[in-house]
Protein backbone atom coordinates (compact mmCIF):
# COMPACT_ATOMS: atom_id res chain seq x y z
CA UNK A 1 0.00 0.00 0.00
CA UNK A 2 2.81 2.43 0.80
CA UNK A 3 4.69 1.31 -2.53
CA UNK A 4 1.27 2.27 -4.38
CA UNK A 5 1.32 5.57 -2.57
CA UNK A 6 4.43 6.53 -3.16
CA UNK A 7 4.04 5.69 -6.90
CA UNK A 8 1.19 7.90 -6.83
CA UNK A 9 2.43 10.69 -5.60
CA UNK A 10 5.25 10.57 -8.19
CA UNK A 11 2.77 10.49 -10.87
CA UNK A 12 1.00 13.17 -9.89
CA UNK A 13 4.45 15.23 -9.18
CA UNK A 14 5.60 14.39 -12.67
CA UNK A 15 2.13 15.67 -14.61
CA UNK A 16 2.48 18.31 -12.45
CA UNK A 17 5.75 19.82 -13.39
CA UNK A 18 5.33 18.58 -17.22
CA UNK A 19 1.89 20.80 -16.75
CA UNK A 20 4.02 23.76 -15.94
CA UNK A 21 5.90 25.59 -18.92
CA UNK A 22 9.52 27.30 -18.69
CA UNK A 23 7.10 30.35 -17.74
CA UNK A 24 8.41 31.02 -14.45
CA UNK A 25 12.02 32.52 -12.91
CA UNK A 26 12.99 34.55 -16.14
CA UNK A 27 11.78 38.33 -17.49
CA UNK A 28 10.19 38.39 -20.82
CA UNK A 29 10.45 41.73 -22.52
CA UNK A 30 8.07 42.46 -24.83
CA UNK A 31 8.99 43.01 -28.46
CA UNK A 32 5.59 43.86 -30.36
CA UNK A 33 1.59 44.78 -29.02
CA UNK A 34 -0.99 44.10 -31.42
CA UNK A 35 1.21 43.60 -34.32
CA UNK A 36 3.48 46.91 -33.66
CA UNK A 37 6.70 46.50 -33.15
CA UNK A 38 8.00 48.13 -29.22
CA UNK A 39 9.76 51.64 -29.84
CA UNK A 40 13.01 50.99 -27.92
CA UNK A 41 13.41 55.06 -28.14
CA UNK A 42 9.99 55.61 -26.38
CA UNK A 43 11.84 52.95 -23.68
CA UNK A 44 15.51 54.43 -23.68
CA UNK A 45 16.04 52.46 -19.98
CA UNK A 46 14.07 49.99 -19.35
CA UNK A 47 11.99 47.79 -22.55
CA UNK A 48 8.05 46.60 -21.29
CA UNK A 49 8.88 43.21 -19.42
CA UNK A 50 6.57 40.60 -17.50
CA UNK A 51 7.74 38.16 -14.65
CA UNK A 52 5.53 35.19 -13.56
CA UNK A 53 6.19 33.59 -9.77
CA UNK A 54 5.49 30.13 -9.07
CA UNK A 55 2.51 31.10 -6.59
CA UNK A 56 0.74 31.78 -9.81
CA UNK A 57 1.16 35.66 -9.63
CA UNK A 58 3.11 38.27 -11.68
CA UNK A 59 4.72 41.25 -12.31
CA UNK A 60 4.82 44.00 -15.32
CA UNK A 61 6.08 47.04 -15.81
CA UNK A 62 4.98 48.82 -19.36
CA UNK A 63 6.53 51.86 -19.03
CA UNK A 64 5.42 53.73 -16.35
CA UNK A 65 3.42 51.81 -12.96
CA UNK A 66 4.53 48.23 -11.48
CA UNK A 67 1.31 46.06 -12.69
CA UNK A 68 0.72 43.11 -10.66
CA UNK A 69 -1.83 40.59 -10.21
CA UNK A 70 -2.49 36.56 -10.62
CA UNK A 71 -2.27 34.59 -13.60
CA UNK A 72 -4.22 31.19 -14.22
CA UNK A 73 -2.52 28.18 -16.69
CA UNK A 74 -3.57 24.94 -17.90
CA UNK A 75 -1.25 23.35 -20.86
CA UNK A 76 -1.72 25.90 -23.34
CA UNK A 77 -4.37 28.34 -21.88
CA UNK A 78 -2.89 31.44 -20.11
CA UNK A 79 -5.50 33.65 -18.41
CA UNK A 80 -4.90 36.73 -16.07
CA UNK A 81 -6.53 38.54 -13.57
CA UNK A 82 -8.03 41.93 -13.66
CA UNK A 83 -4.58 43.68 -13.23
CA UNK A 84 -3.34 46.48 -10.18
CA UNK A 85 -1.37 48.89 -10.54
CA UNK A 86 0.79 51.80 -8.69
CA UNK A 87 -0.91 55.00 -9.73
CA UNK A 88 2.24 57.05 -11.10
CA UNK A 89 1.10 59.48 -14.08
CA UNK A 90 4.30 59.19 -16.65
CA UNK A 91 3.28 61.97 -19.91
CA UNK A 92 3.40 60.12 -22.93
CA UNK A 93 3.55 56.70 -21.57
CA UNK A 94 -0.28 55.69 -20.14
CA UNK A 95 -1.70 55.29 -23.38
CA UNK A 96 0.54 52.09 -23.96
CA UNK A 97 0.37 50.95 -20.46
CA UNK A 98 -3.60 50.91 -20.89
CA UNK A 99 -3.30 48.99 -24.24
CA UNK A 100 -1.31 46.92 -22.32
CA UNK A 101 -3.56 46.06 -19.36
CA UNK A 102 -6.12 45.66 -21.47
CA UNK A 103 -4.21 42.84 -24.19
CA UNK A 104 -4.19 40.96 -20.79
CA UNK A 105 -7.46 41.21 -20.35
CA UNK A 106 -7.81 39.63 -23.76
CA UNK A 107 -5.24 36.83 -23.59
CA UNK A 108 -6.87 33.37 -23.67
CA UNK A 109 -3.55 31.24 -25.19
CA UNK A 110 -0.25 30.89 -25.04
CA UNK A 111 2.81 29.50 -27.11
CA UNK A 112 6.61 29.53 -26.82
CA UNK A 113 8.85 29.33 -30.11
CA UNK A 114 12.40 29.55 -31.23
CA UNK A 115 13.69 27.18 -28.63
CA UNK A 116 11.76 28.88 -25.31
CA UNK A 117 13.51 32.01 -26.32
CA UNK A 118 9.69 33.15 -27.25
CA UNK A 119 6.35 33.86 -26.00
CA UNK A 120 3.18 34.55 -27.72
CA UNK A 121 -0.14 35.53 -26.03
CA UNK A 122 -2.87 34.58 -27.88
CA UNK A 123 -6.92 35.40 -28.00
CA UNK A 124 -9.40 33.27 -28.37
CA UNK A 125 -9.04 33.32 -32.13
CA UNK A 126 -5.37 32.15 -32.02
CA UNK A 127 -4.01 36.06 -32.61
CA UNK A 128 -1.15 37.12 -31.34
CA UNK A 129 -1.71 40.15 -29.15
CA UNK A 130 2.09 40.40 -27.82
CA UNK A 131 5.14 38.80 -28.63
CA UNK A 132 7.60 38.49 -25.35
CA UNK A 133 11.68 37.31 -25.74
CA UNK A 134 13.96 36.25 -22.48
CA UNK A 135 16.87 38.14 -24.09
CA UNK A 136 17.36 41.52 -22.35
CA UNK A 137 17.18 44.14 -24.95
CA UNK A 138 19.76 46.28 -23.32
CA UNK A 139 23.73 46.13 -22.86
Amino acid sequence: MLRFIGTMILVLTTTVANAQPELVDKTWYMTSMNSVPVELDKFPDRKPELQFMEDNRFAAWAGCNQIMGSYELEDKKLSFSKPASTLMMCEGKMEFEQDFMHMLEKVVYWEMQGEGHTLNFLSSEYKILAVYEDVQPYP
